[in-house]
């Protein structure tokens, strides 16, 4: 029998205990997230808010009979809404879980650490690169992203995914439509694992793979081909700049996150 992953396994855990439904919601014209746990009880509503179902755990939950569909709105403005809820197999999973079963194990180096870890590895060995951490571009989280300075290194252009977890690194192998639009914007782009979370052997083409050990030591196990790319557009660099700035003037830590908490 398939053990649900923690987040999975919290995500029912709370629609069973809270007597929460699973809503997913296909909007013709908007792409914000379409998972999520309602309640009609609003004070149950905001305290699900912390719990946010990824696309994998509610797809793993209906291909293992853990929620079934009771309900389909057709939205006003387009697209549909459905209703899920927690099938007599899927109580019967949650009850058998341990209580670290709900809690996933962490990870050996933290996706921060590794994105810290890059930024130092820049700073100490590639003083003609501009690096930056976590970067947004139409949507998409960009976790580092550097440029050569110099006009005799092609302005080459180098993208990084850090992935902390075997589980995150899978999904991501899954869709391939993610990073899409980050390789048509640099010359190489690799993977940034811990050491031995990924083999070279699973890294889809064009991309490499970098490790980085327990004492912040970058290793380049497999090279991403260069690539030629369209010039950016000024869109493009007048985000980099803008991220630039925020971050040369102490408004973002070394990971790339706001300092400032609203």
């Amino acid at each position: 029998m398939n053990k649900p992953s923690p987040l999975a396994a919290r995500m029912l855990r709370a629609m069973i205990r809270y007597d929460a439904v699973l809503r997913i919601r296909q909007e013709t014209y908007s792409r914000s997230e379409p998972y999520w746990l309602g309640s009609d009880d609003h004070e149950i509503a905001t305290s699900l808010l912390d719990v946010k179902p990824k696309k994998r755990n509610v797809v793993a939950a209906l291909k293992n009979g853990w929620v079934e569909l009771y309900k389909t709105e057709e939205l006003r403005w387009g697209g549909t809404q459905e209703f899920y809820r927690v099938t007599e197999a899927g109580r019967e999973r949650i009850a058998s879980l341990a209580d670290d079963e709900f809690h996933p194990r962490p990870p050996e180096i933290t996706h921060d650490q590794l994105k810290i870890f890059m930024l130092e590895w820049y700073k100490s060995q590639h003083p003609h690169f501009a690096y930056l951490p976590e970067i947004w571009l139409a949507g998409s989280q960009i976790d580092g992203y550097s440029v050569s300075l110099w006009h005799s290194r092609n302005f080459r252009t180098v993208a990084y995914e850090m992935k902390a977890t075997r589980a995150d690194f899978l999904a991501e192998l899954r869709e391939p439509e993610k990073r899409r639009s980050t390789i048509a914007i640099s010359h190489q782009f690799f993977f940034v694992t811990p050491q031995k979370l990924a083999s070279p052997s699973e890294i889809p083409d064009p991309c490499g793979l970098i490790e980085i050990d327990k004492a912040g030591r970058v290793h380049i196990v497999l090279d991403s081909p260069f690539r030629n790319v369209n010039p950016p557009d000024w869109s493009f660099v007048a985000l980099l700049l803008k991220h630039a700035k925020r971050f040369y003037k102490g408004e973002l830590d070394d990971a790339g996150h706001s300092k400032y908490r609203w």
